[in-house]
């Protein structure tokens, strides 16, 4: 559980990410496929860094961390991704213009602004008050 929560919260943190990046509060329908990959290898990466982590402290300081198991890390790797893959689905929803209230809240936490979605031809906009 702890780690499907974590590829969740990892996912959130790649999509404030990818705004901070791009510099704009609007996320463009027509590069969905990009936001959803991005947030989809930052959460799976951190997760993989974790494991590493894991392993490293295991075999420094005698710790077992990773209970001796491949089986415990393919796990673990397997809940991260669960986790990212389920966050990434309702980001495209959000972004093709569904509403998703726990999206909306969490994106509105970052905006002063309002938080607009651009299609090739129209646009959403998504009024926060």
């Amino acid at each position: 559980m702890l780690h499907t929560l974590s590829g969740v919260l990892l996912s959130i943190i790649a999509l404030y990410l990818y705004k901070s990046l791009r510099g704009s509060d609007e996320l463009q329908v027509k590069d969905s496929l990009l936001i959803i990959t991005f947030i989809l290898c930052f959460a799976i990466a951190m997760g993989a860094l974790w494991e590493i982590f894991e392993f490293t402290t295991d075999l420094l300081f005698n710790l077992n961390s990773q209970k001796g198991s491949l089986q415990d890390t393919m796990g673990d790797l397997i809940a991260d991704t669960a986790g990212a893959l389920f966050t990434s689905i309702i980001t495209y929803a959000y972004i093709k213009g569904y509403n998703i209230k726990i999206l909306n809240k969490l994106l509105r936490a970052s905006d002063k602004n309002s938080y607009r979605i651009k299609a090739s031809n129209e646009s959403f906009v998504h009024h926060h008050k």
